[in-house]
């Protein structure tokens, strides 16, 4: 315990451990986009409900070229971004408590 919370005016640190920091730590590392590349159509793979998810697409220069939320979801959806140009693209999901940034390549 001395290690832990020290006995002589030491200062203390508190660790705050909430019920759904790991289950969004699990999903965040376990999200899926794929094909990538792609030639268009992606599959988002491997959600789970947790309430409503924002979808964002933006090109290298911040210009939004995709935009989305989501409320009610099954395991996995499907975007079809075949008009947009080839090139690289940044895609983000969030909600209220996390937020994941992953980098697409449209063929």
């Amino acid at each position: 315990m001395k290690n832990n919370f020290p006995d002589r005016g030491s200062e203390y640190s508190i660790l705050k451990i909430t019920k759904n920091s790991i289950g969004l730590n699990n999903f965040s590392n376990n999200l899926r986009i794929y094909p990538n590349p792609s030639k268009g159509i992606i599959t988002i793979g491997d959600l789970i409900e947790l309430g409503s998810l924002n979808i964002e697409i933006t090109d290298i220069k911040g210009k939004i070229v995709f935009q989305s939320s989501i409320k009610n979801f099954q395991s996995s959806i499907e975007i079809d971004l075949s008009e947009i140009t080839k090139g690289v693209y940044l895609f983000s999901i969030n909600n209220k408590d996390f937020k994941k940034i992953k980098k697409i390549v449209i063929q």
